[in-house]
């Protein structure tokens, strides 16, 4: 988890920059080599590549290969009680 908490942070246009010699970030060589990095990159999916629709179709959905992550966490997060009272920031009015 650390790894992509470092990756979101720290930009590099291509991957593999990040277990670079000259500009490679050492917290994230630390934690595992780029060939065990890309190999778990390679096999974790979320959801079945086969069924996913394409731009034009009227269906298609942005968010397919996460789609079951984010399905399982709208319903955990409905089952955290809200309380009634709702509070209004200045900037949430035009004036």
């Amino acid at each position: 988890m650390a790894i992509l908490i470092y990756m979101s942070v720290i930009k590099y246009p291509n991957v593999r920059l990040y277990w670079s010699n000259t500009v490679g970030f050492q917290p994230i060589k630390d934690i595992m080599t780029v060939n065990r990095f890309e190999t778990i990159r390679r096999f974790l999916h979320f959801n079945n590549n086969e069924k996913h629709l394409p731009k034009e179709h009227p269906q298609h959905d942005r968010l397919h290969k996460i789609r079951p992550i984010i399905s399982h966490l709208k319903e955990k997060f409905a089952l955290v009680p809200m309380e009634q009272k709702l509070s209004i920031d200045e900037q949430m009015c035009t004036s």
